[in-house]
């Protein structure tokens, strides 16, 4: 450690030490519906909320005793998801299906850092279902997932000051089999 860092390491802080953190993941509610449009068409809805005001913050406790906790304070609200998709039987071995998704984040603006810069998302999927006898069955999905753009504009204890605009996407690729015996 540099000499500079003594008088932080002096009390016995900041020295090398284990630590543990306890996290509550939310609960949720999911209500969806499915409707047999035609023969070789289904439509699907789906809501679901997310419980998430329960977590205010992420703390980690250390195990010397010297040191403080470190905290990062989230003030979550909760979360919502509004889904809608298709499903159409091209033939008796091919289904395709699309679908789209709006997640409403669980941040809050004024608690916003560049450690989690999340904010509204919208999901696009494609897939296809194949069917080679009826006990096998081929998946293949794609999902583009889109971030609202984010700004941030945080100021840490010391008074030190991060600010920005996080812009994201995901590409998310699937691909399953499955056997009926």
């Amino acid at each position: 450690m540099p000499a500079a860092a003594a008088p932080l390491t002096a009390t016995g802080a900041f020295a090398d030490t284990n630590g543990s953190a306890a996290l509550d993941l939310p609960a949720s509610l999911e209500a969806g519906v499915r409707w047999q449009a035609r023969e070789d068409v289904a439509l699907f809805a789906v809501v679901r909320w997310l419980d998430w005001s329960r977590l205010e913050a992420l703390r980690v406790r250390f195990d010397n005793p010297a040191q403080p906790d470190a905290v990062d304070e989230l003030n979550y609200e909760d979360a919502w998801r509004f889904g809608i998709g298709a499903d159409w039987a091209v033939s008796p071995r091919w289904t395709l299906r699309a679908g789209f998704a709006y997640d409403t984040s669980p941040t809050q603006t004024e608690f916003r850092s560049a450690r989690i810069p999340d904010n509204d998302r919208q999901i696009y999927a494609l897939g296809a279902s194949w069917t080679p006898d009826p006990r096998w069955q081929i998946d293949i999905a794609y999902n583009r997932v889109t971030l609202d753009d984010t700004a941030f504009d945080q100021t840490g204890d010391f008074g030190d000051r991060v600010r920005g605009t996080v812009q994201g996407h995901a590409d998310v690729l699937s691909i399953g089999a499955t056997w009926r015996f």
